[in-house]
């Protein structure tokens, strides 16, 4: 079962989207992904993020930022171990209509993933690409 929530918010050229989500037995990550130990007691999950973009005037580029997490617990009598409790990532875009369908998108994204027995990753990547809208 879970539980989630959101809202999104226009002033101007600017938008805020806020949004936060709980659960047991829900996983992280993807659907029903480490939901449960191997003894099927449920784990319990939470995250959320918040982002904010800035629609420039003229041409439509839209810049963004936004930072969300996952973090998931321990099952009842589970020892620390490599499972993943926290995920996060700050992500900076830019957005760039090319036509009513096809946006160009430049974004920065670091991440950090720490585990429950204290082992820790790290990741900045730069992704270039397209958003094909319908």
């Amino acid at each position: 079962n879970a539980f989630d929530v959101g809202a999104k918010i226009g002033f101007g050229g600017f938008e805020g989207v806020i949004y936060w989500y709980s659960g047991d037995g829900i996983g992280t990550t993807a659907y029903l992904f480490d939901a449960a130990s191997i003894t099927g007691q449920k784990r319990e999950s939470e995250g959320g993020y918040v982002q904010l973009t800035y629609k420039l005037p003229g041409p439509g580029t839209k810049l963004g930022v936004s930072y969300g997490e996952s973090k998931l617990d321990l099952a009842s009598g589970e020892a620390p171990s490599a499972l993943v409790e926290k995920n996060s990532s700050l992500i900076f875009g830019v957005y760039h209509p090319l036509n009513k369908y096809v946006h160009a998108v430049v974004e920065f994204t670091s991440t950090e993933s720490e585990a429950h027995n204290g082992n820790t990753a790290d990741e900045d990547s730069i992704a270039v690409g397209a958003i094909l809208m319908f």
